[in-house]
């Protein structure tokens, strides 16, 4: 931590709001960056960048113990996403508001190492699925291919490629469930199929 920073983090510290309110601005833009790219909704992202900030600030006086600023935010700014992430696993409507604002292709962000995580994790999930599911996924998420197109191209009725993809799903939902921390996002990603097709 550079020694202005490791400043105004023991002085927010010891409670001093501007030392606060200075990193804010130095890391509001990052943090929001980072919250978007998951939850997708700006005006979720923003409520999430404010409730991390509010925490931040409640917790100050932890900061004293703290000797890198910057991993430790974003360590936080990921764990407190995917506890919201947690908490609307089962809103229809909150899944709903992340979904609307998902574009199939994420734009680029600093943060590759999670990028790089979640595509071993999918990797690792599709390698467990028999060839004909793992087929139909790829072709409908990663090739953007309609049922009825896949159907077509692999020989068999659009019902089978349904079930094909509703396995796959299930499949990707035990893995989330048994292994949390790889983000529940992946499940919420799945669920785009459902408004393309």
């Amino acid at each position: 931590m550079e020694s202005k920073e490791k400043k105004l983090v023991y002085a927010m510290a010891a409670g001093d709001g501007t030392a606060f309110t200075a990193l804010y601005h130095s890391y509001a833009s990052r943090v929001f960056q980072f919250v978007v790219r998951y939850v997708k909704s700006p005006d979720l992202a923003e409520d999430l960048r404010q409730e991390i900030f509010l925490k931040m600030w409640e917790n100050r006086k932890q900061f004293k113990a703290v000797n890198a600023f910057q991993p430790y935010l974003l360590a936080t700014t990921r764990n407190h996403v995917l506890d919201y992430l947690k908490r609307i696993a089962k809103s229809e409507a909150a899944q709903a508001e992340i979904i609307h604002h998902m574009p199939l292709e994420a734009p680029g962000s600093d943060f590759s190492l999670l990028e790089k995580e979640y595509k071993a994790y999918i990797v690792q999930v599709l390698n467990s699925l028999s060839p004909t599911s793992r087929k139909v996924f790829q072709r409908c998420r990663e090739e953007r291919k309609t049922y009825n197109e896949v159907a077509e191209e692999l020989g068999i009725s659009r019902d089978a490629i349904k079930k094909h993809m509703v396995r796959a799903m299930k499949s990707i939902r035990a893995a989330i469930e048994k292994d949390f921390d790889i983000y529940l996002l992946i499940l919420l990603s799945l669920a785009i199929f459902l408004a393309i097709f």
